[in-house]
C-alpha cells in the first residue's frame, strides 16, 4: 500500500501561480463563462498561471470587497487577485482603482462593457459605443444568448482572443490596469498576458 502524501508535500509540489479573477455578472453568466473558457484555451497553450474565476454579483465596489474577504481567507492559496469590471456608469469605479491596487489588487476595465471585449472576437469596433448598443450587437451575432443575452453562446469562438487583443492595443496601444481607456476600451489583453506570462507586476 502507498504511503500518502503529507498536505505540504503536495503543495510544494504546485508550483505554478494562481489566480483569483473576480467578475462582476452572476453564477453562470457570460463573464464566468468566458473567463474559464479562456483558462482552459491557455492553459492547453501551457500558460504560466492558474486560473479561478468567480462571481462577484455586484458593481466594482462589492467586487472589491469580496475580493478582500477571499484575500484574507485564502491569501495562501493564491499569488495574484484582480477585479474585471466594466466602465458603464459606475459611480465608485475611480474610488475602486485608487484602493484596489493599494491592496495588491488590479482592475482590468473594459469601457463601456464586457460584451464590447465579445464583438473584438469577431469584427472591428472603433468608434464609441454605447453598452446598449454593444450588448444588442453581441446578442444579434449570436455571441450571447439566455434571459437579455446575459449568458455566453455554447458555440463562443474563444480561440479568437488573441484577434480580440489585437483589436483592443489599435484603439489604446498602451492599455493597463487599474486606468479607465476612452470608449471603446478594454485592458483585458493586459490580464491575458499575465496570465501567459506569470508576470503581473505593473
Amino acid at each position: 500500500m502507498m504511503a500518502r502524501k503529507h498536505p505540504s508535500q503536495r503543495k510544494s509540489r504546485q508550483s505554478r501561480p494562481r489566480v483569483l479573477i473576480i467578475v462582476e455578472g452572476d453564477t453562470g453568466k457570460s463573464e464566468q463563462t468566458y473567463f474559464q473558457l479562456l483558462a482552459r484555451e491557455l492553459r492547453s497553450n501551457k500558460s504560466a498561471v492558474d486560473v479561478k474565476v468567480i462571481p462577484g454579483k455586484g458593481e466594482p465596489s462589492k467586487l472589491l470587497s469580496k475580493c478582500l474577504v477571499e484575500k484574507e481567507r485564502h491569501e495562501e492559496e493564491y499569488d495574484h487577485f484582480c477585479l474585471v469590471v466594466d466602465a458603464d456608469e459606475h459611480a465608485k469605479l475611480e474610488e475602486v482603482l485608487r484602493e484596489a491596487p493599494g491592496q495588491g489588487i488590479n482592475v482590468v476595465v473594459t469601457n463601456p462593457q464586457f460584451e464590447l471585449w465579445l464583438l473584438w472576437h469577431v469584427l472591428d469596433q472603433h468608434g464609441f459605443i454605447s453598452g446598449a448598443e454593444a450588448a444588442d450587437k453581441a446578442y444579434k451575432l449570436g455571441l450571447t444568448t439566455g434571459k437579455n443575452g446575459k449568458e455566453l453562446a455554447r458555440l463562443f469562438p474563444v480561440h479568437s482572443f488573441q484577434e480580440a487583443q489585437q483589436r483592443a492595443r489599435q484603439v489604446w496601444p498602451e492599455l493597463r490596469p487599474n486606468q479607465i481607456g476612452s470608449n471603446p476600451s478594454s485592458s483585458i489583453p493586459w490580464l491575458i498576458e499575465a496570465i501567459q506570462s506569470g508576470a503581473f507586476s505593473i
